[in-house]
């Protein structure tokens, strides 16, 4: 019966499965490695985001087979007799379930995401603060008091008004 299910769906084969499974974790484990101790910078960041569009992709990609399985198999259940009916809108739920986490992974990567553009974002502005505040930076106006009337001045801020 579960070999019928397989070609019916055209699902793998559950060593498959597992054999892709092993070489996603062995990658993630390996990534995260590479990747603990190094501070985010703006090319990580880039390469991270397209990372997380190409999980948003595939997440996408599996919830659309998910919840086509999902309905085939409540199609299948209201087709049988009701002494069997039930089991089968069980394994849809779970069909229906997976297809849920797969698009809440998938939100949860992009919030991740942001979370991590937002701390980037604050950092560089926390640098550019501290340079400021150093003195590091070059000002577009000199720090010179200068003393005129108030017709010099008028004149002067309309002047810089139509520079603009």
């Amino acid at each position: 019966m579960t070999k019928a299910f397989n070609d019916l769906f055209n699902l793998p084969s559950m060593e498959e499965v597992l054999a892709e499974t092993a070489d996603v974790e062995d990658d993630c484990v390996e990534q995260i490695e590479e990747l603990s101790p190094v501070i985010p910078t703006a090319e990580l960041i880039t390469v991270a985001e397209m990372k997380a569009q190409e999980h948003g992709q595939s997440m996408d990609k599996l919830y659309d087979e998910l919840l086509g399985h999902a309905r085939e198999m409540t199609e299948l259940a209201l087709n049988l007799d009701p002494a069997r009916s039930p089991r089968m809108f069980e394994v849809a739920e779970k069909f229906y379930k997976s297809a849920m986490d797969a698009k809440n992974s998938k939100r949860d990567a992009q919030l991740k995401m942001m979370k991590v553009l937002q701390d980037q974002r604050k950092l560089e502005l926390d640098e550019l603060k501290l340079k400021h505040e150093m003195g590091d930076t070059p000002v577009d106006k000199a720090d010179v008091i200068m003393v005129e009337d108030r017709n010099q001045l008028l004149k002067r801020l309309r002047d810089d008004m139509k520079n603009r």
